[in-house]
């Protein structure tokens, strides 16, 4: 660069040359080998406000001879002779071409950025509509889930742009893609007979999904059965991580079918579920309960809304690094009085609470292993945890140490009671057990010693769930997890005093105390003393229990409901019973009508508007302990196969309260029920209940014609 300058010098000569008004003029002070009154080509770029303007064209020094240097006086532009005047003329027409050219050029340019600014603007223009369209789909598909989440009003879309876009497939392209996920993730059973629904018809399909260990698969029976007694006619399907997911739901009349997939599989299949119109209703259970609507759902509208507007508020906790903010979430929970359950209950719009059952029908178990267990009364005891969050031993934070339960199989030896230890068989073996059952019971095994234990000690875990299932009481020591939120009321959940509720705080509770410390001192606090004392003031006394012939007034099946005021149970122990019972329909208030699994589906189809109709699997009755004033069998014979269910009923019964057992007329119930009784203990394992035959009958067995029945009915010896 020779030279630069600033343009504010007032240059008349410059205006009368025709140059602007010469209020712009500018003066370069260039070295005297450019000074030397020759013509030279100069090249100038003017700054402006804005940015530098482009190199203008090449200009002539014609003004060389006119322009003086700054320290001498501008001389006058006047023509001294014919000669100097011939030049000034030739050189102005130098000027006015090469101003010509510069404006040419300038045109040119301006035209060019003209153009380049046009495309700019076309394509802005272009990614706008893309952006627009964009916009409009996240527009569509917001207005759905605020429809769902939010707390606002608005109107409902019934197609967003999903719905659209399953539109322009055929019933049997969805259904082809379909099939083609399920074959790709290896998915077999009942999933494979979906088909598209297309908005129409009346059984709702359903899918419920979950994650984490055998107890958090087993409490979403709790809501599986609230969603199926809400929808009757609903298909209900489960996807959960636990490989266990298909045992614990096997026998549930409510499931359809049920799949075990990891996480990467799970959400390849949520993907198309979502996108298709396969299910009506997805629901993710992360203790807060939500749901989503596939396209065409068929799901009511209110009920999700209602369902949605009470989980709102919690989303902050489940939607951002589940599970790292569980420790703050239970906290609010609790402190608004409420439990696990109870969150569920609420944020789902559905019957569920700290009191809710959860379902597990357990199967008669004649493995060889429990016949040391043959007419015992023992105590289940449980060491150990999910081995993903556990340390390199196999243990966790929230487990007790090896020496005190040492000393709690002591105690409880000395109390004269058989210790019998569940769990996995990875899991530490406790010094002074009777019975090890450690990896040697699949979940139907443990779920039926539990049932007959006379109480179960564990720390928070998953035997703990089964046990609630199983209705046995159990003693839980807690420590980093909190009792408030994960106790249920009907068990002694013993808190540890020192340090406890540290779960979550750091991603490795699990496994590290999260103070440092090298022992748990939650768990340490514990006394094994306190335990037992508190597991043998749980256990019930032996009941002994006479059989006897009820006052032949009672010869009806109502007559009998009639005469049992206060809640009730009509349990139905064989298939031509269903028949005798609809002739005597309807119950009396308050009374649930407890009918086999095999057949639950097929009565609660014809039945459902009549009664509440619920399952029962013969060991298993879906009721709290203590929970009826009374409680009806209507049986075919006295088989010693009905004992099972006959000892649930005396369960559900308060004390005192009476188990009635309806029998076809002429029924030789006496010898029935010396010879199934007989063969009923000789199997049985921990013992609650003595039964015998009384003698003395209270009346005589009726003879006339029509439903008479043979009612028998269990009470307290005197």
């Amino acid at each position: 660069m020779l030279a630069s300058s600033t343009a504010d010098e007032s240059r008349r000569d410059v205006e009368d040359a025709g140059f602007g008004d010469g209020n712009y003029g500018f003066t370069l002070n260039l070295s005297r080998d450019v000074n030397d009154g020759l013509n030279h080509e100069l090249e100038i770029t003017v700054e402006l406000p804005g940015g530098m303007l482009e190199v203008l064209t090449k200009v002539q020094c014609v003004f060389a001879d006119i322009v003086a240097p700054p320290s001498q006086p501008v001389e006058s532009p006047l023509p001294r002779s014919n000669s100097e005047a011939v030049t000034k003329l030739q050189n102005a027409s130098q000027v006015d071409r090469a101003r010509s050219r510069y404006l040419e050029q300038a045109l040119l340019s301006a035209l060019a950025r003209v153009d380049e600014l046009e495309q700019r603007e076309r394509q802005i223009s272009a990614h706008r509509d893309r952006l627009s369209d964009e916009l409009t789909m996240f527009k569509r598909d917001t207005e759905r889930q605020v429809q769902i989440q939010s707390q606002a009003p608005f109107v409902y879309q019934n197609k967003d742009h999903l719905e659209i876009w399953t539109d322009t497939l055929s019933a049997t392209a969805r259904r082809d893609r379909w099939l083609t996920v399920l074959s790709s993730l290896g998915i077999e059973g009942g999933l494979f007979g979906l088909f598209p629904h297309d908005g129409v018809g009346d059984g709702l399909t359903i899918m419920i999904v979950g994650s984490g260990g055998i107890g958090d698969a087993l409490y979403l029976s709790a809501v599986v059965r609230a969603l199926g007694v809400m929808f009757p006619q609903a298909n209900l399907f489960l996807g959960h991580a636990n490989s266990k997911i298909k045992e614990i739901f096997k026998n549930n009349p409510f499931v359809t079918d049920a799949i075990s997939l990891d996480y990467k599989a799970m959400t390849t299949l949520l993907a198309t579920v979502h996108s298709l119109d396969i299910f009506d209703l997805v629901v993710d259970v992360r203790y807060v309960v939500n749901y989503t609507m596939p396209p065409k759902s068929r799901a009511p509208l209110d009920f999700v809304r209602q369902a949605s507007y009470r989980a709102a508020e919690w989303q902050r906790y489940i939607r951002y690094r589940w599970p790292h903010l569980n420790n703050a979430f239970s906290n609010e929970v609790t402190a608004r009085g409420m439990s696990k359950y109870d969150i569920m209950g609420y944020t789902g719009n559905i019957e569920v609470d700290r009191y809710s059952e959860l379902d597990f029908f357990v199967n008669q178990c004649d493995e060889p292993l429990i016949q040391d267990l043959l007419g015992k009364r023992y105590i289940t005891i449980h060491h150990g945890a999910d081995k993903k969050m556990s340390d390199g031993n196999g243990i966790q934070t929230k487990n007790l140490p090896n020496s005190t339960w040492g000393l709690i199989c002591g105690l409880l030896r000395q109390a004269n009671y058989t210790v019998v230890q569940l769990g996995e068989e990875h899991e530490h073996l406790v010094s002074g057990v009777d019975v090890d059952l450690r990896g040697k019971l699949d979940l139907n095994g443990a779920a039926y010693v539990l049932k007959h234990a006379d109480v179960h000690i564990d720390t928070e875990g998953g035997l703990v769930h089964m046990a609630r299932a199983m209705h046995t009481v159990s003693v839980v020591a807690f420590g980093p997890t909190p009792a408030p939120f994960f106790g249920y009321p009907q068990n002694e959940n013993i808190e540890a005093t020192i340090c406890n509720n540290c779960w979550w705080l750091a991603n490795d509770w699990s496994s590290r105390c999260v103070r440092g410390n090298e022992t748990n001192e939650c768990m340490t606090s514990h006394s094994a003393e306190r335990i037992v004392d508190t597991a043998l003031r749980l256990i019930q006394p032996l009941r002994s229990l006479s059989l006897v012939q009820s006052d032949a007034k009672l010869d009806s099946l109502r007559d009998t409901w009639r005469r049992s005021s206060g809640n009730g149970g009509v349990v139905i122990a064989s298939l031509q019973s269903v028949d005798d019972i609809r002739k005597h329909l309807p119950l009396p208030p308050r009374t649930s009508l407890y009918v086999p699994v095999e057949i639950f589906n097929d009565v609660r189809g014809n039945l459902a508007d009549e009664c509440d109709i619920r399952p029962h699997g013969g060991l298993y009755i879906p009721r709290n302990s203590d929970s009826l004033d009374w409680v009806a069998i209507h049986a075919d014979s006295l088989a010693d196969d009905l004992w099972p269910t006959i000892e649930e009923a005396l369960r559900c019964v308060k004390d005192p309260g009476q188990v009635h057992i309806v029998l076809p007329p002429d029924t030789n119930w006496r010898e029935q029920a010396v010879g199934a009784l007989e063969a009923a203990q000789d199997r049985a394992i921990g013992l609650r209940y003595y039964f015998t035959v009384s003698e003395d009958t209270m009346g005589k067995k009726n003879s006339k014609k029509g439903d008479n029945s043979v009612i028998l009915t269990f009470r307290p010896q005197q």
